[in-house]
């Protein structure tokens, strides 16, 4: 039995796998949880909920990522927050 030549697809259907493949990329950016957001939560949750001890790991990498990016925060920051994002470890 002879094996056929080998054919590309369709761009047809390269094009639908290439939109698939974009929607797929473009949610899970969208489902991503910015660094700003997550320092926000963080100051919302020491200033108005009643504190915490420790901020967590992730949290602090956070607050730091946020702070490089937008210095002018650091005019701002909230001496409580420093405070928890302390951790005795280090």
């Amino acid at each position: 039995m002879k094996m056929g030549r080998f054919r590309w697809p369709s761009l047809g259907f390269v094009l639908l796998a290439l939109t698939w493949l974009s929607m797929i990329v473009f949610l899970a950016w969208g489902f991503m949880q910015p660094d700003l957001d997550v320092a926000w939560r963080a100051h919302q949750q020491v200033e108005h909920l009643g504190g915490v001890e420790e901020l967590t790991t992730e949290q602090l990498e956070a607050v730091q990522r946020s702070l490089e990016r937008h210095p002018q925060l650091v005019d701002e920051l909230d001496p409580q927050l420093v405070e928890a994002a302390r951790d005795p470890a280090l």
